[in-house]
């Protein structure tokens, strides 16, 4: 019965040191867990950059070109519509010519 009072009387005064472990352990992972959690905010903050770069760029440098380009294609349009109803009424009077045409 005396063995078992010590062995008890041992666990009781050495039962810290499996807690101190357990807690080494836990603030170890926990540490893993937050370098990996700042890892992915840098890395957000670097897309989030490069992302802004590239609409900056874009809004800076190629909206202007497309917008020149876009009013050429419409003056372009309007001359190619201009040949067309052109083109359209010489059609139209080539039909009626026909048309009234006696053989």
């Amino acid at each position: 019965m005396q063995d078992l009072a010590n062995a008890f009387s041992w666990l009781f005064a050495n039962i810290h040191v499996p807690g101190w472990i357990a807690l080494v352990i836990l603030a170890w992972k926990a540490s893993a867990r937050f370098e990996k959690f700042t890892s992915g905010v840098s890395t957000a903050e670097k897309s989030a950059k490069a992302s802004e770069e590239i609409i900056n760029k874009v809004a800076n440098n190629h909206l202007p070109h497309i917008e020149q380009a876009v009013n050429d294609l419409s003056g372009h349009v309007q001359e190619l519509k201009t040949e067309l109803v052109s083109e359209l009424k010489g059609v139209r009077s080539d039909l009626l010519q026909y048309a009234l045409r006696k053989d």
